[in-house]
């Protein structure tokens, strides 16, 4: 492997854990609760006081359970991410039944006895509950699992030298540990606001989170996989931005066969895609369009990612500041020294990312 310079890591640096995403996802609930509660009674101060009375309750069952699972140290696996789902969905439904209408609704009717109080289908009541459950054992079990990827990675360095080592535990936790699992949060807003409208969308965007979520437990106990394996994660994770954006967006990915069998560190290509996709800007026909192509000539792995849109000043060559692309940059380094190329181009209205990566990691 060739020499690794030693990273620089902020002295206050502190990693976002379990805890801090679950702050975050329940101001998300808090939010969306609100908003699709007002978007069917067309009160605000009654939407507020449901979201508030019904969702806080549950979500304090969910930080308790949350404190048990992690306290058990649970395994992570296939078998019992599906058991978590389905215990998941039996709590939503149960908290539907047994919670919602014989003690929540006699204290809204109290707290606001000039209000009319209306009367959710059982059905959604339980859907609603369920989803949100789910939604966040998926982003617990998905931390986890990264933990887990991260601990697994750090052991695999325990040969290299002394100094070499200290440094490269430190970076290879930050990194690893900075995979947000923002995929899982950007798809709440959607699958939420589906819940009423259109059921059959939401469950369709679960089935694909899960999806990718299973990639990511079956690669707990590699740092490396083939990009054949890669392209197949993918292809879960575009479908669900389809989902989100509609029509509106045209994203594909086109995989030569002589690449697949190549091995590439895991989660690698996903941060170029949510970058082209964040910050890509629709075409003429309004439809944003994004091109994945991987190829390989010998030994060196060529992938791009092009997408329409201009090139933010001073991103060429990919020095931009943004925290996917700079832990990208980061695990190309300490996976491949000077064996990695990594750049930025504007070429008439499309935008070029364009990774090069010779040999295989280590």
């Amino acid at each position: 492997m060739p020499d690794i310079p030693t990273p620089q890591v902020p002295r206050n640096h502190r990693v976002v854990g379990i805890y801090d995403i679950y702050v975050i996802y329940t101001v998300l609930v808090y939010v969306m609760g609100t908003i699709v509660r007002f978007g069917l009674n067309k009160d605000l101060l009654l939407a507020t006081a449901q979201t508030v009375l019904f969702d806080s309750w549950f979500l304090l069952i969910l930080f308790f359970l949350t404190f048990l699972i992690k306290k058990s140290d649970i395994t992570v696996s296939l078998v019992t991410t599906i058991v978590i789902i389905l215990g998941s969905t039996i709590l939503g439904s149960l908290y539907s039944i047994a919670v919602i209408k014989p003690l929540m609704l006699p204290v809204l009717s109290h707290i606001l006895p000039s209000s009319t109080i209306p009367l959710y289908p059982p059905a959604s009541v339980a859907l609603y509950y369920t989803m949100i459950a789910v939604i966040w054992t998926l982003t617990l079990v998905w931390m986890m699992n990264i933990q887990k990827s991260a601990r697994n990675e750090i052991a695999a360095i325990n040969a290299r030298n002394e100094s070499e080592k200290r440094a490269i535990l430190v970076e290879l936790r930050r990194l690893r540990e900075q995979l947000d699992p923002h995929l899982v949060f950007n798809s709440l807003n959607m699958v939420i606001a589906e819940i009423n409208e259109d059921p059959r969308l939401a469950a369709a965007m679960l089935r694909e989170l899960s999806a990718v979520l299973r990639y990511s437990l079956d690669m707990g106990e590699q740092e490396f996989a083939s990009v054949a394996e890669e392209v197949g994660a993918i292809g879960s994770f575009i479908r669900v931005q389809r989902m989100r954006y509609g029509a509106g967006l045209d994203c594909k990915v086109e995989l030569e066969q002589e690449a697949g069998h190549h091995l590439i560190p895991t989660l690698l290509v996903q941060p170029l895609i949510e970058n082209a996709l964040k910050h890509g800007l629709p075409d003429a026909s309004g439809v944003l369009r994004a091109r994945v192509k991987i190829r390989a000539e010998g030994d060196t792995l060529t992938i791009e990612v092009r997408n329409s849109g201009r090139l933010a000043p001073g991103e060429k060559g990919g020095s931009g500041t943004k925290i996917g692309l700079n832990n990208l940059r980061s695990r190309l380094q300490l996976h491949y020294g000077d064996r990695a190329a990594f750049e930025f181009n504007q070429v008439g209205d499309v935008v070029i990312a364009t990774l090069r990566l010779v040999g295989d990691p280590q």
